[in-house]
């Protein structure tokens, strides 16, 4: 299909309708709850599933249908923590050279841009839209609008450090 993917019905919710047009009907609209982790993830994207599920489900971002694409935004996270480490070892370099030597004893040095950093870059761009899909970049969550009377889930932990955990 050409042009723009629909925005979840959602997410048009959150926002608000500007454009003054209804909201579809007969959109599936799933209860959040925690997708069970693919066995196929590397362990780096274990690590990441396991990071950021808590956070989606504190906000209501993840449904038990989400796991495929949950798991690739993790597998993306766990590349990109590869091509990191990668770069680090060769200190960040941003170009690399190859040295050739002729037949007649004369060198060529080709200077190109270093793959690694190539690659990162694609990552990023990747990365943008995998996140938006799920509200986690600054600007796809700035569309956002909170319902009236919306309340975040309590945190147990400030409740406490604020001095009111309730005791029982």
């Amino acid at each position: 299909m050409a042009g723009r993917p629909p925005t979840p019905e959602n997410v048009r919710a959150l926002r608000g309708y500007p454009d003054h047009r209804r909201p579809r009907k007969n959109v599936p609209d799933l209860p959040p709850g925690a997708p069970e982790m693919p066995p196929y993830l590397s362990a780096e994207a274990r690590k990441e599933w396991r990071r950021s599920l808590p956070t989606m489900l504190k906000y209501g971002l993840i449904s038990a249908a989400d796991g495929v694409s949950f798991a690739e935004i993790c597998e993306h996270v766990a590349a990109l923590v590869q091509v990191n480490r990668a770069l680090r070892k060769c200190k960040n370099k941003l170009l690399t050279e190859k040295v050739t030597v002729d037949m007649d004893g004369g060198t060529h040095i080709e200077v190109k841009a270093n793959p690694l950093m190539t690659l990162k870059m694609n990552l990023i761009t990747k990365g943008r839209t995998l996140y938006a899909e799920f509200g986690l970049t600054p600007s796809s969550r700035c569309r956002l609008q909170v319902p009236e009377g919306f309340k975040p889930p309590k945190d147990p932990d400030q409740e406490f450090l604020d001095g009111n955990a309730a005791t029982g």
